[in-house]
């Protein structure tokens, strides 16, 4: 029980950083690129994708790093913990390119 109060808590400090840094981009976005033409809802998600996604995808990862995820690895190696992180994030970023690209 211990273990998921933990989980839940990291949880919630991730949402607690990324919700203030999802609401920044999202208004200097509206702000830097005014307008609601396909062209200008192009430049936003082209931005989103290329800028954001990689960055939150990391703080959404960094944060997840706890004793559970420790755990899932059997390993208490700093490298290879890190290891692990990269090639989930890499493969999560691979997912999310793909499935947008099929959108379009």
């Amino acid at each position: 029980m211990t273990r998921y109060i933990r989980f839940v808590g990291r949880m919630l400090a991730i949402g607690l950083v990324m919700g203030p840094v999802n609401h920044g981009w999202y208004f200097a976005l509206d702000k830097l690129l005014i307008g609601k033409s396909a062209t200008v809802i192009t430049k936003k998600i082209l931005l989103d994708q290329i800028i954001a996604s990689p960055l939150f995808a990391s703080i959404f990862f960094m944060g997840e790093c706890s004793s559970i995820t420790q755990e899932r690895c059997h390993t208490n190696s700093l490298e290879e913990l890190n290891k692990f992180h990269r090639n989930r994030f890499t493969d999560q970023l691979l997912v999310q390119k793909k499935l947008f690209i099929s959108l379009l």
